[in-house]
Formats: C-alpha cells, sequence, structure tokens
C-alpha cells in the first residue's frame, strides 16, 4: 500500500473505523455526560436545598471540572485508539485494512482530536446551558460599579459558560490538549498493553526529571549573581509564550514520532 493520500479510501477508513472504535467512544462520552450531570445536578440540589442564595460560589466548580474532565476525556481515548496493535490477532486485522500509513494517522486525529474535542464542547455546553436557563429562570447574580471613565459596568456571575471571559494567559495553554493527544497517542502504538497506566507514568516520571534537572541548573546559574540586563524571563508573557511555542513543537514532534512508529508497525 503506497502513502500516497487518497480521500475516497481515506472516507471509506473513516466511516469502517467508527465500527471499530465508535462502541468505546460513544460509552466513554455518556460516562463524561453523566459526570457532568452528577456534578451540576447536585450542586443545584444542594443550593435549592440548603444554600443561601449564593449561586455564585456554588458553580465555582464549573472551571474545574471542565478542565480535568475534559483532559481525561481526551488522554483516555488517544490511549485507546491505537491499543489493538498491542494484541497480536487485532494487530494483524489492523495492519491489513487497505489505507496508507498517512491515512491511518490522519483517521487518528479525526477521532481523538477533532471529534473528541468538538463532541466533549457540545455536551458541557449543552449540559451548563440547560443548567444555567433554569437557574436564571427565578435568579440572578450581578455585580455593579463605575469604572474610571465614569461607564456603569455590570458583571454577570451567572453566565454561561462559553461566554465566561478568558484571562489573557489562557490562550496559551491551548496547546496542552493537542500535546496530551500526540503523547498518549504515541503510547497507544508504543506500549503493548496497559496503555494508558505506562503512558501516564512515563509522562509524570519525566515532567519530575525535567523540572528538577531545570531548577538545578536554574540556583547553578544564578547563585551569588545579580540580575543584570533586560527584564525578558521576568515578564510572566514572554514565559508563557515559549511554553506555548515548546508546546506547539512537541506536539508535532510527538505526533510525527506515532507516525513513524505506526509506519514501522506495518513493515
Amino acid at each position: 500500500m503506497n502513502n500516497i493520500f487518497n480521500f475516497n479510501r481515506f472516507s471509506l477508513l473513516i466511516r469502517r473505523e467508527w465500527i471499530n472504535f465508535g462502541k468505546i467512544y460513544l460509552i466513554s462520552l455518556a460516562v463524561v455526560a453523566g459526570v457532568v450531570l452528577a456534578f451540576y445536578g447536585y450542586y443545584v440540589y444542594e443550593q435549592l436545598h440548603y444554600g443561601h442564595g449564593n449561586w455564585r460560589g456554588s458553580l465555582g466548580f464549573r472551571p474545574v471540572i471542565f478542565v480535568f474532565l475534559g483532559l481525561l476525556f481526551l488522554t483516555m481515548t488517544s490511549s485507546s485508539y491505537f491499543s489493538d496493535l498491542g494484541q497480536k490477532p487485532k494487530a494483524i486485522i489492523e495492519l491489513l485494512i487497505p489505507a496508507s500509513t498517512l491515512e491511518k494517522f490522519l483517521a487518528s486525529l479525526v477521532y481523538t482530536v477533532f471529534l473528541t474535542i468538538g463532541s466533549f464542547l457540545l455536551i458541557f455546553y449543552v449540559i451548563d446551558f440547560a443548567f444555567l436557563s433554569y437557574i436564571r429562570g427565578f435568579t440572578k447574580e450581578t455585580t455593579s460599579y463605575i469604572a474610571a471613565d465614569g461607564t456603569a459596568v455590570v458583571i454577570d456571575h451567572l453566565a454561561y459558560f462559553f461566554n465566561q471571559p478568558l484571562p489573557d494567559a489562557t490562550k496559551y495553554f491551548f496547546v496542552l490538549p493537542f500535546l496530551l493527544n500526540s503523547i498518549f497517542l504515541l503510547g497507544s502504538i508504543y506500549f503493548k498493553n496497559f496503555h494508558y497506566i505506562k503512558t501516564a507514568v512515563s509522562v509524570m516520571i519525566y515532567i519530575a526529571c525535567w523540572i528538577g534537572i531545570l531548577v538545578f541548573i536554574m540556583q547553578g546559574a544564578t547563585r551569588n549573581t545579580i540580575w543584570v540586563g533586560d527584564n525578558f524571563w521576568r515578564e510572566e508573557m514572554n514565559v508563557l509564550r515559549i511554553i506555548g511555542a515548546v508546546g506547539v513543537l512537541l506536539t508535532l514532534f510527538f505526533w510525527f514520532l506515532s507516525y513513524l512508529r505506526l509506519k514501522e508497525k506495518e513493515a
């Protein structure tokens, strides 16, 4: 099978992969929806029966559950996509699929990146919209003040989650889901079993070593010294830009490794 991309063959592969991966994906998505519903239902029930009208404080869980549950869902789907390659009988079937390595890799990105992120955002926003619409039907929480230029500013503390203002620094972390996808997708190809656990442990060990080495180097380089020169590294946004750029490069690098590893499997 040549590695030239063919759209018709690629579309057939997408349909075929849904038969294999779709059931696992839908079950995982249903679990995610259930967890989100449980959190919203619990906090709304608690506030209605035992609260004191502080809806702003009760809904503080939303950013936390959005980030951690979303990343967990993303990494689990990424880690399970190529897991069949670790089982010899299933691996033979997967490797004999009449599609190029490039098409198989791109199909994995369609399911583990675009479909996974898109469906999670849709599920979370729909549930949030439903509960917030219900709460806003009988109460509202706003803060009003006069700005320095004399204009009146009203802050809605019961805004829908998709309307929540984001700090400027947040945009530099948008690469994190893609970086985690590239790492766990590589782990699903590289490891033969226990893909998620082995990948997660490897990532934690790598991060711990990287932080330790970085701190050691920085302490050794700055010990008994005085900072002279510009303040580039003291500016938070400059550091975040570097982190974002490194994240993009690492994502592309791990995706490339995943492609090469998949190609080796088929060789």
